[in-house]
């Protein structure tokens, strides 16, 4: 009978590799309901372990010095009164917690915004305290600025959100190429004749025309007589509203019959604006979806399992003993899902999560 792997039980559990091997060596750093879960899943399975294999890596341990920090850093940059409830930052810093008490780590949080600190005197506290797991969550606006990123040089680190090419960190990020690609094809399958796409440059930018590229590659599967182009909304301040003349006047020229937006509160509020019936009404989906939202359906980007996979990156390299730069960055990319509020009813958004 082929022998069971920590693959099988992680995907039966809901949990990555690095949990199910540290929950079956009954591991103190794992929470006993999570031991006990990975370990009835493991018995149904089948799982036995390899005795050879074990006595070899508690040869391993044991002769090894170094030991797992019980505490991981969070480093952010946003202001609380910006963390609401459905920010893509407040997701991942709520996946990070829950992620990190899942592995017996404790959590300490530096909000840049809140409790301004310098580079140096954030790296002193670090070291002072001998964090040695630390996770940077790069928000898009304010980004984190990468003069914060180098101290972790120090540490083993991993990003949440964002890519910083000059401090290539590991990294965890939504799949934004796959949200807007598959937004496109389920908006075909709903009927739209005529999608338009409302990309704002200040959030897309950033993150190397994600979204764009996957609402082209989707685009393509549109006949060329109802292929629009793209609207990419050019200003510098996300709470900013947007320009409704030109969007009214975009609205003339292509006659879209649906919108998939970046940016559905200003959207809606824009279309709000217009005297014309035929505009105010025009259905629009999400390329970032919440269920509170004035949209249709859209792209959940399941931005608590960005966060999780953060920790899982960090907690990875610190039981192979790294720290530092890698050697090859790995980037996780987490792909979302197509949503409605009719589907989340019973979702993690009310309570319950996706991996319960």
């Amino acid at each position: 009978m082929p022998q069971v792997t920590l693959r099988q039980i992680a995907e039966k559990v809901g949990c990555s590799r690095s949990t199910v091997s540290y929950a079956l060596r009954n591991s103190p750093y794992i929470s006993p309901e999570t031991r006990k879960k990975v370990v009835d899943v493991a018995k149904d399975l089948g799982w036995r372990p390899d005795a050879e294999l074990n006595i070899t890596m508690s040869s391993i341990r044991q002769s090894s010095t170094q030991k797992i920090a019980p505490t991981i850093a969070v480093v952010i940059n946003m202001p609380k009164k910006k963390l609401g409830r459905n920010s893509a930052s407040s997701l991942h810093l709520e996946g990070v917690r829950q992620r990190a008490d899942e592995l017996g780590f404790g959590v300490d949080e530096f909000n840049l915004a809140e409790q301004p600190l310098s580079p140096a005197r954030l790296k002193g506290i670090l070291e002072a305290r001998q964090f040695r797991g630390v996770v940077f969550i790069g928000t898009i606006y304010p980004s984190l600025p990468e003069t914060y990123l180098e101290i972790g040089k120090g540490f083993t680190c991993s990003v949440c959100g964002i890519r910083y090419p000059k401090v290539p960190f590991h990294v965890t990020v939504p799949d934004f190429l796959a949200a807007g690609r598959m937004a496109i094809s389920e908006m075909l399958k709903e009927g739209c004749k005529r999608p338009g796409v409302f990309i704002t440059k200040v959030v897309d930018e950033p993150l190397d025309w994600g979204f764009s590229g996957g609402a082209f590659s989707g685009l393509l599967d549109v006949p060329v007589e109802d292929r629009l182009p793209i609207f990419l909304i050019d200003y510098m301040d996300p709470g900013h509203s947007f320009n409704f003349d030109s969007i009214e006047a975009w609205m003339h020229q292509y006659l879209p019959d649906t919108i998939l937006t970046l940016d559905i509160i200003n959207t809606r509020k824009a279309f709000e604006n217009s005297t014309e019936q035929w505009i105010r009404e025009v259905p629009c989906y999400s390329l970032d979806w919440y269920p509170d939202q004035a949209a249709i359906s859209g792209v959940d980007l399941m931005q608590r399992d960005v966060g999780k996979a953060a920790v899982d990156l960090v907690f990875d390299q610190l039981s192979k003993g790294q720290s530092g730069i890698p050697e090859c960055q790995q980037s996780v990319n987490i792909e979302g899902i197509w949503a409605t509020k009719e589907s989340y009813k019973e979702s993690h958004f009310y309570g319950v999560t996706h991996d319960a």
